[in-house]
């Protein structure tokens, strides 16, 4: 596969005997949680967070947003947002209303927006007689569709909800849904076209679009940006000795704390997480596959019966896991054709390319005289170094 540059990530196929039964099929255990899910990264890990947010969204479903839907130029709609302190099991969910530029309305708290990401946009809220800070548990806001309005309740990550509870459910709502994806493949009987003697579910253990799902929404400079300030400035306590990061390990620890943001959105959200993510090249949803992607699967793989309608499909998400594991499959066939060795352990750094950036050019890069890795979009490499650490972080024990 060329010369890869960086540490080896394990590969995420099934090493042999595709037929045996797998993991879905299997009754102890389903499957085993990522140590990166349960470690230990906030003091204050409240009790009961899910409830808290459920509750908050349930309040602000019944609230109006005090807005005006006749807007002269941008689309600046006001927010209304649900926070609570969570140094009190027993603090009220109180609401607090935000202005189309960012200004707390609400009297006594002072409101922060980092970024502009959409619903997924994180706030930051404090009392301003105190300075202490709030948990936002949830956000109502409204978006702008083309043929109209839609208010929008949601959860953007916010660090004090980053929680073992919160992100346990979010890795196990990406399991069911990988799960349930793959049961409905079974019980269609697609084939893989990479490999004719097995199904499609038995050619990917779960954990592999699991994990492209999580990457999909980590930003590839936030990762370089984070594994680069780690390397540099931070250390880890190992034999009773500080030691400095290396590159490796960097990229390990940063790919951890980028994902386990990612899970908290998606624990806090599960069924509408990342629905109204939609990249500037047109990806949606929680797979942030392209209507041009998915179409063509689609059209190779009849039998699946996936759905017609496109943005459909990327909010259902066990739909878009069908969808994921017939590309991945698409992919390997491309790479059983181009000649590349499918038993490489790299190959889940090629699925990766893929995934990213296409497998004509993963595979045109594999083909050139340059190294592989340097074949590929800047975009791309960053992708399957997150990859590669991501499997590495998956790879730890519990």
């Amino acid at each position: 596969m060329g010369k890869i540059v960086f540490f080896v990530a394990l590969i995420m196929l099934f090493p042999e005997g595709c037929g045996k039964k797998s993991e879905i099929e299997q009754s102890q255990p389903l499957y085993r949680m990522p140590r990166l899910v349960n470690d230990d990264v906030n003091e204050t890990d409240a009790a009961d967070m899910l409830a808290r947010i459920n509750k908050a969204k349930a309040l602000l479903a019944k609230r109006e947003l005090e807005f005006s839907k006749t807007f002269s130029g941008a689309f600046n709609p006001n927010v209304l947002l649900a926070v609570s302190a969570l140094s009190d099991p027993f603090s009220p969910i109180e609401l607090v209303y935000v202005s189309g530029n960012g200004q707390a309305v609400t009297e006594g708290f002072s409101v922060t927006k980092a970024g502009d990401l959409g619903v997924g946009s994180p706030y930051s809220v404090l009392r301003t007689d105190s300075a202490e800070e709030l948990a936002v548990l949830a956000i109502k806001t409204v978006l702008k569709q083309s043929d109209g309005y839609q208010e929008v309740v949601y959860t953007p990550y916010h660090k004090m909800l980053d929680t073992k509870e919160v992100r346990r459910a979010g890795y196990s709502y990406l399991m069911q849904c990988a799960m349930a994806a793959a049961a409905d493949l079974r019980r269609q009987r697609i084939v893989s076209q990479a490999f004719p003697k097995f199904l499609v579910a038995d050619v990917f253990r779960p954990e592999l679009p699991i994990m492209l799902a999580i990457i999909e929404h980590v930003s590839p400079f936030e990762f370089v940006r984070l594994a680069r300030r780690i390397e540099e400035s931070e250390f880890v306590f190992a034999d009773n000795r500080l030691h400095i990061y290396s590159r490796e390990k960097a990229e390990i620890e940063a790919i951890k704390r980028l994902a386990r943001k990612v899970l908290v959105v998606v624990g806090a959200n599960q069924e509408s997480a990342y629905d109204f993510s939609k990249s500037n090249m047109g990806a949606r949803g929680l797979k942030q596959m392209i209507e041009g992607t998915y179409w063509s699967v689609r059209e190779q793989y009849p039998e699946a019966s996936l759905p017609e309608a496109f943005e459909q499909a990327m909010i259902s998400h066990v739909t878009a896991f069908k969808a994921s594991y017939l590309l991945l499959d698409a992919d390997l066939l491309q790479a059983k054709r181009a000649g590349i060795d499918t038993g490489d352990q790299n190959i889940g750094l090629f699925l990766a390319a893929t995934y990213n950036g296409g497998s004509g050019r993963a595979v045109a890069a594999l083909s050139s005289e340059r190294s592989w890795l340097d074949g590929l979009w800047p975009e791309t490499r960053i992708y399957v170094r997150e990859y590669a650490a991501l499997s590495a972080a998956f790879e730890e024990s519990p």
